[in-house]
């Protein structure tokens, strides 16, 4: 599972990410239209990086940056084009 829904809040939920990429990064970060394109580092836990964060209601796309690769891994839920060939994958947080 690349996301699961903690907690509910007020403006939407706490989520923790969890990305197992291939090989052995230095670096995973990620980014979506939540955190305004902006990269968020992750904690590596053995193979699997982590972070967790507030993500609003809504329906939402985001990607990996992994050792400055973007990667979107080829499970990742709902994957749209993103108009700049890049694969993003989809997260929906409902009410």
């Amino acid at each position: 599972v690349l996301y699961a829904v903690e907690a509910r809040t007020h403006t939407g939920a706490r989520v923790t990410v969890r990305l197992a990429p291939p090989g052995a990064p230095r670096e995973v970060v990620l980014l979506g239209d939540f955190t305004l394109w902006e990269p968020v580092p992750m904690r590596r836990e053995g193979d699997v990086w982590t972070v967790s964060l507030e993500v609003p209601y809504g329906t939402h796309h985001f990607g990996f940056l992994v050792d400055g690769a973007w990667y979107v891994p080829d499970d990742a839920p709902d994957r749209v084009d993103d108009a700049w060939g890049r694969m993003n994958a989809t997260m929906v947080i409902e009410r």
